[in-house]
């Protein structure tokens, strides 16, 4: 990717300073920005969320922190020229700015709100058929526009998928772009070649089934991980998805066992539509998705 690597917000000074009072996290940037808490971590905090505010005009921004000398260091940097790539769409989340310190990579960002799976925990783990309409639709448009820009996000998940208000509407952001990657050249348009990577790339349970074997990502494993979400969004789970820890491997075993419409028996048809069309997608196949996307209309009129 050819953007920038580095986003200065010029209210961000040289010298930063990193404070730990008590167990609390503060994080000052001279007397400019203050983060006030932490929203996630990770493992041993080699990454984090807070949750930051400029303290001279009070915007609230998510600040995403990953630990230098991370052997995931460059992902944070990757995702912000995802970003920058992306600027201008207002179905995606602003960044505004990106610095590299010597202990840490940050980058603060829109502050959204809770996730596709909050949601789905707060209703009691089922969601009603208009509302994923209207979620599969939004990413949809989302991962078209993606698409069209030459990139494939390669970690959609409902956590991956957050809710937010803006210019007085209700919105679904997609954010995770830290694996996000190039599957044709942006400039010729010509799509890679098929080769091996040996190693899956995003999440277990929502995978494509050819992405745990190492096949490289194309524009169909989006859409095939966006078709696993939907049948989380109408079941509550997924059905290698349980409480005993597995492997990719076990998921990946049960995801073989069940067909198509095994996986999307009753629910609605426009469910099961999606998910076969999907599946069957060729490497470098271009999508419908104006096709897809009456599927997911299917799904309110049940």
């Amino acid at each position: 990717m050819t953007v920038q690597t580095r986003i200065d917000h010029p209210s961000v000074l040289e010298k930063v300073s990193l404070f730990l009072p008590g167990g609390r996290e503060r994080v000052s940037w001279g007397m400019w920005y203050e983060v006030i808490n932490t929203l996630s971590s990770c493992g041993n905090i080699a990454k984090s969320i807070l949750k930051g505010t400029d303290i001279f005009t009070n915007q609230v921004f998510a600040v995403k922190r990953r630990k230098n000398r991370h052997p995931h260091q460059t992902l944070l940097r990757r995702e912000c020229q995802v970003y920058e790539i992306l600027n201008g769409n207002k179905n995606f989340p602003r960044v505004h700015w990106y610095i590299e310190l010597p202990e840490y990579h940050l980058m603060a960002m829109d502050f959204l709100g809770p996730s596709v799976d909050d949601l789905l925990h707060r209703r009691g783990r089922s969601l009603d058929a208009a509302l994923i309409s209207w979620v599969g639709g939004k990413v949809l448009e989302q991962l078209e526009h993606l698409h069209a820009q030459s990139l494939i996000h390669c970690h959609i998940k409902p956590r991956s998928l957050l809710f937010s208000v803006r210019d007085g509407q209700q919105q679904i952001y997609m954010v995770n772009f830290a694996l996000a990657r190039y599957y044709r050249d942006p400039a010729t348009r010509q799509h890679y070649a098929f080769q091996s990577t040996n190693e899956l790339v995003g999440s277990p349970s929502f995978a494509s089934i050819l992405a745990h074997y190492g096949y490289p990502c194309s524009r169909r494993d989006d859409l095939e991980s966006l078709g696993y979400v939907l049948v989380y969004l109408c079941r509550g789970s997924l059905p290698w998805q349980s409480r005993s820890r597995k492997t990719p491997q076990d998921i990946v075993v049960e995801k073989l066992k069940i067909t198509s419409r095994e996986l999307c028996q009753g629910l609605p048809i426009g469910i099961l539509e999606f998910v076969e069309y999907v599946r069957d997608l060729g490497f470098d196949t271009e999508p419908d998705y104006g096709w897809l996307r009456q599927r997911l209309c299917k799904i309110a009129e049940t």
